[in-house]
């Protein structure tokens, strides 16, 4: 009588197992005819599709009309779909490359000391040419770069002039405020040797 338990079981495992194993070749089988037949009903991009992309896009991150215009282009999306995306968005308010130019300038050189150089050559890679123009001068009008390079220098003093000096000058400081930092730091530090 066990025997027949046993067998009963086995065979109810087995069929239960085959049964599982047709569905799912009907579900794989499917899945792959509704990719297929999306592929097929698919259109090509629309404007609210390429809108809504770039909605998620400005919802993960602030981004500037150039970032947005690339990752939308990066997508697929055609330069007409493209541009009616960016002012359906700037029209909500959502993209303002003007307040975000100057956020990111004034983060470029307070938190990350950039020189004024560098700051420059940041903001290139992700505002357009006419925007960085227009703004750059009165982004960092109120900006002491030469108070930034003292404090960086302070940060990065134990190498060296040499080695600050061309630390400095990576983080784009001119030659004025990198002699003024270092002969400011070694002063002083000339000043608690004696």
């Amino acid at each position: 009588m066990i025997r027949v338990h046993q067998n009963k079981r086995q065979t109810a495992a087995k069929s239960s197992e085959e049964e599982t194993k047709d569905l799912q070749t009907v579900t794989k089988s499917s899945k792959v005819k509704n990719r297929e037949d999306a592929c097929e009903e698919k259109p090509s991009h629309t404007r609210s599709s390429a809108a809504s992309s770039a909605l998620r896009i400005l919802q993960s991150g602030a981004n500037s009309s150039l970032m947005l215009r690339e990752k939308l282009a990066r997508k697929g999306y055609s330069q007409i779909e493209i541009e009616d995306a960016l002012c359906e968005v700037k029209d909500a308010g959502l993209l303002d490359d003007k307040r975000l130019f100057f956020a990111h300038a004034e983060f470029l050189a307070t938190r990350k000391f950039y020189g004024k150089r560098r700051v420059y050559m940041e903001l290139m890679r992700k505002f357009d040419r006419e925007t960085v123009d227009a703004y750059f001068e009165e982004a960092l009008e109120e900006i002491d770069f030469s108070s930034y390079c003292l404090i960086f220098a302070k940060k990065n003093s134990t190498k060296g002039k040499e080695a600050l000096f061309g630390k400095l000058s990576r983080q784009g400081y001119s030659q004025g405020e990198i002699r003024y930092a270092i002969s400011f730091l070694y002063s002083v530090s000339e000043d608690n040797d004696t």
